[in-house]
C-alpha cells in the first residue's frame, strides 16, 4: 500500500493546558487539539495510522517504565500477591509513566500492569494493580530475581486481553494468554510455549520464530512517521478492521512509548494472521470517525464521570509486632461485614506504608489474608466499644469520595498525620457497544494517555 502524510481531515480531544505533574493550580480549560490522521502505512496484514496534533503537555521530565528499567530509575517489588505489585521511582527529577497492559518479566510470575499510572519523583513506594501473564510459576526462574522486575518491553497483544485487563478479570487474562499461544503456534508452525515456562505470554514472544516476523513488519514500519515531529499517537488495523489506538499528551512520550506499540501491533497481526487475503484498510477519514464517536458517550455508553460513590471508613483489623492492619469498609455506622471490606491499609509505626482502594467487595477479600493470618493472640477484638491499642473501638474514619477516587486516605485514629504521595493521574471510562476508551488524566485534568481498544 503506498503511504502518504497528507492529512485528510481533523478530529478534536480535549487535551488542553500544561502537564503539572508536580502539582499547582489547575489551568484555564484549553481549546480542543486539532488532530491529523495521516493516510496509512502497511505491512502484510498490518496498516498503522499516524495521529498528528499539537503537544498539550509538558513530557521533558518524564521516563516510560522500559527507559526507567533500563536505567535502573525504578523498581517494581514483588509482593507475593498476583494482583498487586509496589512500583518505586528512584530518578530524584522525572517523573515515571507506567501504561496499562505493560507486561513486566521476573518475580515470581510475569504481570500486565492494569492501570495507567503516573509516579512523581520521592513518591515512595506506591501499589499498582497488576494481572498475571503466566500460572504455575511462584519462584524466581533462571537467574531471574524473584523479590523484583527488571524488564518492561513487552505490552498487551489483542484486545480482548485488553479488556480483560481493564475489567479486573484475571481469568480472562489467562484464557487469552492461552488462546495466543495457540495461534502463534498454529500460524507459525511451531510451538511458542517456552519449556521454562509454558504458560507465560511473555517467553512465548520471546521464541525466535515470533521475532524474526515481528521484525519483518518492525524494518517495513518503524520509521514510517514515528520519527517525525508532531506524531502523538497511533491507530492499528488489523486484517482490514481497526483493532486499537493509543493517543498521548506529547511527541515525546508516543516517541518512546512507539518500539512496544508496534511489537505489539505486529504480534497481534501474528496472532489474528488469516489465509485469507487481507481485505482493504479503512480510509484515513473513517479513521479519524473511529477516535471521534469512541470518546462520545451513547445510550448503550458508561459515562466516564464516576457514579456518586458511598461513604468509606476504616476498621482496625490486627497487629503483628510493630504493624498494624486496618480493613476499609463502604457504609457509615459500626457495623462491618466481609460483605463491605474494599481494602485495607497498613500502617508500620506512625506512617502508612502501605494502601489500597478496591471499588469490587469482592476483590478486597484476597487482599486481607495476610492480615487475617495474623495469631489470634495477637489481634485485639475490634467489635465495637471494646478496647484496643488505639483506644476505644472502632476507630473509624469517613473518607471523602475525592480521596477514594485517588487512592488516598488519611491515617486511621491513633497514627501521627503521614504524607502520602499517589498516582498522579486518574483514569476513567467510556464505553459503547464496539469499543472501550481508557483516559488518563493529571491532577491539572490534562489528558496524559488515551487508548482505544475495539471489542
Amino acid at each position: 500500500m503506498k503511504s502518504s502524510y497528507a492529512a485528510v481531515g481533523v478530529v478534536g480531544l480535549a487535551l488542553g493546558g500544561l502537564w503539572h505533574a508536580a502539582g499547582g493550580a489547575t489551568p484555564p480549560a484549553a481549546p480542543a487539539a486539532r488532530l491529523r490522521v495521516a493516510a496509512p502505512l502497511a505491512h502484510d496484514n498490518l496498516a498503522v495510522y499516524f495521529v498528528h496534533g499539537p503537544d498539550t503537555v509538558d513530557d521533558s521530565r518524564v521516563v516510560t517504565l522500559q527507559e526507567a528499567l533500563e536505567r535502573k530509575w525504578a523498581v517494581v517489588h514483588e509482593t507475593g500477591q498476583v494482583n498487586e505489585l509496589v512500583v518505586e521511582n528512584l530518578s530524584p527529577d522525572h517523573a515515571l509513566f507506567v501504561q496499562s497492559g505493560d507486561i513486566i518479566k521476573g518475580g515470581r510470575q510475569d504481570r500486565m500492569i492494569a492501570a495507567d499510572m503516573l509516579v512523581p519523583p520521592g513518591a515512595g513506594r506506591l501499589p499498582v494493580a497488576s494481572h498475571c501473564v503466566e500460572q504455575s510459576r511462584w519462584s524466581g526462574r533462571g537467574n531471574e530475581a524473584a523479590g523484583y522486575f527488571a524488564v518492561s518491553d513487552s505490552v498487551a497483544v489483542g484486545n480482548p486481553i485488553k479488556v480483560a485487563n481493564a475489567n479486573r478479570d484475571q481469568g480472562g487474562v489467562w484464557a487469552n494468554v492461552k488462546t495466543n499461544q495457540d495461534k502463534l503456534s498454529r500460524n507459525l508452525g511451531v510451538t511458542v510455549n517456552a519449556a521454562a515456562s509454558p504458560t507465560s505470554l511473555q517467553l512465548a514472544l520471546e521464541n525466535p520464530a515470533v521475532r524474526a516476523k515481528v521484525d519483518d513488519y518492525r524494518a517495513a514500519l518503524a520509521t514510517g512517521g514515528a520519527e517525525r515531529p508532531g506524531v502523538i499517537g497511533a491507530v492499528f488495523v488489523v486484517n482490514g478492521r481497526v483493532t486499537s489506538a493509543e493517543v498521548y499528551g506529547a511527541n515525546g512520550l508516543f516517541r518512546k512509548s512507539w518500539p512496544k506499540l508496534l511489537k505489539a501491533a505486529a504480534e497481534e497481526a501474528l496472532v489474528e494472521k488469516a489465509a485469507a487475503r487481507t481485505p482493504a484498510s479503512p480510509t484515513a477519514r473513517e479513521v479519524e470517525q473511529f477516535l471521534a464517536t469512541s470518546a462520545k458517550p451513547t445510550e448503550t455508553s458508561i459515562a466516564s464521570e464516576p457514579a456518586p460513590m458511598p461513604e468509606m471508613q476504616t476498621a482496625f483489623m490486627g497487629r503483628s509486632g510493630g504493624t498494624r492492619g486496618v480493613l476499609l469498609h463502604e457504609g457509615g455506622g459500626n457495623t462491618f461485614s466481609n460483605a463491605d471490606r474494599i481494602g485495607r491499609v497498613i500502617v508500620e509505626g506512625n506512617s502508612v506504608t502501605r494502601d489500597r482502594v478496591i471499588l469490587n467487595p469482592a476483590e478486597a477479600l484476597p487482599l486481607v489474608q495476610r492480615l487475617e493470618s495474623i495469631p489470634a493472640p495477637a489481634r485485639p477484638n475490634a467489635n465495637p466499644g471494646e478496647q484496643n491499642q488505639w483506644g476505644t473501638s472502632p476507630q473509624v474514619q469517613t473518607i471523602s469520595q475525592n480521596q477514594r477516587r485517588r487512592g488516598l486516605y488519611m491515617p486511621v485514629a491513633g497514627t501521627q498525620p503521614a504524607t502520602l504521595s499517589a498516582n498522579q493521574v486518574n483514569t476513567s471510562r467510556v464505553e459503547t457497544a464496539s469499543t472501550l476508551l481508557l483516559e488518563s488524566r493529571d491532577a491539572g485534568k490534562n489528558v496524559i494517555h488515551r487508548s482505544y481498544i475495539k471489542k
